[in-house]
């Protein structure tokens, strides 16, 4: 059996990767990050145990119960726009060059529609299978914010380590169909999963590969 081992940082993209022509027109990068970004699988296992047996449960009563994931991102870009994908319901006004973000005053429903997709993509020198198919990368067909790290402003220290980073929880959700809401999460994959999306099965609606290398150079610039 091979080994693989890994390292390093990654890249964070949201929103929504379902795009005949390749061009993730709807998909923002969500800047750099300072710290780790954690992902935690949260599988929910239940055991049962007979008193007769002692304290160990008992291997026929087993049962998966399914993994609910949760992310940590600490991103430090506050990027108006950027921004606006981490607090449902906010939304991006511009005046010529200015911005301001609003945020959301009533309770509302947080539709299908407006729920996006997070990969992440490990950072490396080069891609042997592209990056948005490397074999390190997660995809979450659906994940929601639910809270965000203070911003602070404070004192200017003598320190190589001054930003702020914005430690953002997202959780992963069961979805079956994508933001279109017609194209069907294959089965399997409606939480999640880790490594290529074509060996995963997820090729219906997506291009991974066309001028893969331009596009995600062209995502984190953005």
């Amino acid at each position: 059996m091979a080994k693989r081992y890994r390292v390093g940082p990654c890249h964070a993209f949201f929103g929504d990767f379902l795009d005949d022509t390749g061009a993730f027109t709807d998909v923002t990068y969500l800047g750099q990050t300072r710290g780790n970004t954690i992902v935690r699988p949260e599988m929910v296992i239940s055991r049962g145990k007979v008193d007769q047996k002692g304290a160990a449960p008992i291997a026929g009563a087993i049962h998966l119960g399914g993994y609910a994931p949760v992310i940590e991102l600490p991103f430090v870009d506050e990027d108006k726009t950027k921004l606006s994908k981490i607090f449902p319901g906010s939304t991006v006004a511009t005046s010529g060059t200015k911005k301001a973000l609003k945020f959301a005053t009533t309770p509302q429903q947080i539709t299908n529609a407006s729920i996006g997709s997070l990969m992440l993509v490990p950072v490396k020198a080069t891609y042997s299978d592209g990056p948005f198919e490397d074999q390190d990368a997660y995809f979450f067909p659906g994940v929601i914010p639910t809270a965000v790290a203070e911003f602070i402003y404070g004192p200017i220290e003598d320190t190589d380590d001054g930003l702020n980073p914005h430690a953002t929880t997202l959780v992963a959700l069961h979805r079956e169909l994508f933001a279109d809401d017609s194209t069907a999460v294959p089965a399997g994959l409606e939480v999640f999963f880790m490594g290529s999306p074509t060996a995963a099965g997820l090729t219906t609606g997506f291009d991974w590969t066309t001028n893969a290398a331009t596009r995600f150079a062209a995502l984190i610039a953005s």
